[in-house]
């Protein structure tokens, strides 16, 4: 399912946005499935990126997935939540990323940005086939100053059940980061809470590493990698550096 998730997500290229409105799969319902039903808040969400997150949905159902109202399902890095929707449709709904415990909303903003930005940052110096993405429920071990941490080191290993292998450090605390009572772990949707500018670095496959100190470096199995020109992190960088 992940590789066809990044090979229909690949084919896209960014559009103009749309105004806010419900949008409906339509092909569920040939497999005797309910539809599904989002919510899209963001004008600057383009129509392209509705269209492949309705396709994932039906992919899953023409792939045999069946789903019901009160189920979880996982797409990119998020954990949607199915309830009621009109007419007998499946209305998915994703967490607010403000509220601790997790509180889920009529709104698919988020989980489609979140895919844009993680998607656009692997493939600023990866092939598309190289995203890896985390589950938000999984565990990231953090130093303690990471909610206000300017200077960061973020390096991920083999993922191992709960451990998504993320590993965050403090640049700016080059002696504490050799001590582990500086360090704890805490959820990636607490990390995604608190420091959502990380997010987009969070589908990275084992092996990253992610050093930001004003530009975005990023580094695999040791070797620092080119930024493509004119890519997202090229033109993030670009902004740094013009702040």
């Amino acid at each position: 399912m992940l590789r066809k998730l990044i090979s229909i997500f690949a084919t896209l290229s960014l559009s103009l946005p749309v105004a806010a409105q419900t949008y409906l799969t339509t092909k569920c319902s040939q497999f005797e499935h309910p539809e599904f039903q989002i919510n899209v808040s963001s004008r600057a969400i383009p129509p392209v990126d509705i269209e492949w997150f309705l396709a994932v949905l039906e992919n899953m159902v023409i792939s045999g997935e069946r789903f019901k109202a009160g189920e979880t399902i996982q797409v990119g890095w998020m954990l949607l939540m199915l309830s009621e929707g009109d007419k007998g449709a499946l209305k998915v709904t994703e967490p607010d990323m403000k509220s601790v415990p997790i509180k889920f909303v009529d709104s698919l903003d988020s989980t489609i940005k979140h895919l844009r930005a993680q998607k656009d940052s692997v493939e600023s110096v990866l092939p598309a086939d190289e995203l890896a993405f985390s589950s938000l429920t999984q565990s990231v071990v953090v130093h303690v100053n990471y909610k206000k941490s300017r200077r960061i080191l973020l390096e991920r290993a083999k993922p191992q059940d709960h451990d998504s292998g993320w590993w965050m450090s403090d640049l700016d605390d080059a002696n504490g980061s050799n001590d582990p009572k500086n360090f704890a772990k805490i959820s990636l949707y607490q990390l995604g809470v608190d420091r959502p500018d990380l997010i987009k670095f969070l589908a990275f496959p084992p092996g990253s590493q992610i050093i930001i100190d004003r530009k975005v470096f990023v580094l695999k199995d040791g070797q620092e990698l080119v930024i493509k020109a004119n890519s997202f992190l090229d033109r993030l960088n670009g902004n740094q550096a013009a702040q």
